[in-house]
């Protein structure tokens, strides 16, 4: 797919504009360091391109197909990204502040491999839209996920260890065999998600929602779930809190599982 016309403001007759690199779009299209905010682009074809350093703030990019593109560093801030196809896209040190997402297909994100000495720097993502969401398999570690709204979104066989998640809404949301190891999830929404298997070693839930979420399985060895409300939610045998701070502030023994003893 090719978009090389773009429509002149005030309804003046469309410009071709096919010879500029930064509006010629298609499958490994090279858009690298381009101006594309508040560019109207659903649908687009940009697979497998080249969108390093571009600027898409506040860009339409409803249901476009992005899959394998290159989208380290770009600006993403308040875009619309809603049923876009991002699987194997690369989002290194992407910001997708307050984007929407909702819908959206994030399988299998590349990380970009850091120099020596420095971890890789991953999307921020603080405020986004992202309910019913399928992220499957991607690498988030540290990422920022600050007050994003993750509710029916699938998650799953994620890793997020150290991802800051305060305020985040996921309710109903399915995080199975998500690693969220020392995960900030203070005053988290997780009311009737799915969390089997998933594994919050020392992560911070406190004041966390956690009503009738099924946790069969799930680790939470030295997790910080005080003043977290957990009505009717269901656990096993299978579930570990050795070492957590349970709801009222006691610390549960080292063996506890199945139950804070």
């Amino acid at each position: 797919m090719v978009a090389g016309v773009v429509g002149a403001p005030g309804g003046a007759a469309a410009a071709d504009l096919s010879h500029d690199r930064c509006h010629t779009f298609g499958m490994r299209a090279q858009l690298y360091n381009c101006d594309l905010s508040g560019e109207d682009l659903p649908g687009v074809g940009l697979a497998e391109a080249n969108l390093r350093n571009v600027d898409l703030s506040g860009a339409n990019l409803r249901n476009a197909d992005l899959r394998g593109a290159d989208l380290a560093g770009a600006n993403m801030t308040n875009a619309h990204l809603d049923g876009a196809v991002l699987d194997h896209a690369n989002l290194s040190t992407a910001n997708l502040t307050n984007a929407f997402l909702s819908h959206a297909s994030a399988r299998r994100l590349e990380q970009e491999v850091a120099p020596i000495g420095r971890g890789a720097v991953p999307p921020i993502l603080a405020g986004s839209d992202l309910r019913g969401a399928t992220v499957t398999g991607a690498d988030l570690r540290g990422a920022d996920l600050t007050g994003a709204r993750l509710d029916d979104a699938t998650v799953s066989g994620v890793r997020l260890g150290g991802a800051r998640m305060r305020f985040v809404s996921a309710r109903s949301a399915s995080l199975r065999d998500t690693d969220l190891t020392e995960v900030n999830l203070t005053e988290a929404d997780l009311t009737e998600a799915d969390l089997e298997r998933a594994e919050f070693a020392r992560a911070d839930m406190s004041n966390a929602h956690l009503d009738r979420a099924l946790a069969w399985g799930t680790g939470f060895a030295q997790a910080k779930l005080r003043g977290a409300s957990i009505v009717d939610w269901k656990t096993n045998f299978f579930t570990v809190f050795r070492g957590a701070t349970w709801v009222d502030g006691r610390v549960c023994v080292f063996l506890s599982q199945g139950a804070c003893d």
